[in-house]
């Protein structure tokens, strides 16, 4: 675990459930490690996000689905925030 994970700051809004998350949160994310792809971010999210100190368990939420939403769209994973972003926050028609 990183040092990163380890020390939690108090939020009083640590457990919103509904809370989005923001480029920064990603930013966090890409530093726990170095990722290949799409399922390994997920992976980790779903079993080590509501760990992170960053994260609240409604942005771990919101974060899985965009990128489950973003897989299934074909988009092309990289460690880079702003482009995950532009792509996760894309509002896709229909």
């Amino acid at each position: 675990m990183s040092e990163e994970e380890n020390i939690r700051i108090h939020d009083p809004a640590s457990g919103a459930t509904q809370k989005e998350y923001d480029a920064s949160d990603l930013e966090s994310v890409l530093r726990v490690r170095e990722w290949r792809n799409w399922d390994e971010v997920i992976q980790w999210l779903r079993t080590e996000g509501d760990n992170h100190r960053r994260l609240t368990p409604g942005e771990v939420r919101n974060m899985v689905a965009d990128m489950e939403r973003a897989r299934q769209r074909g988009v092309q994973f990289k460690p880079d925030a702003q482009y995950l972003w532009r792509e996760l926050k894309q509002t896709v028609p229909g």
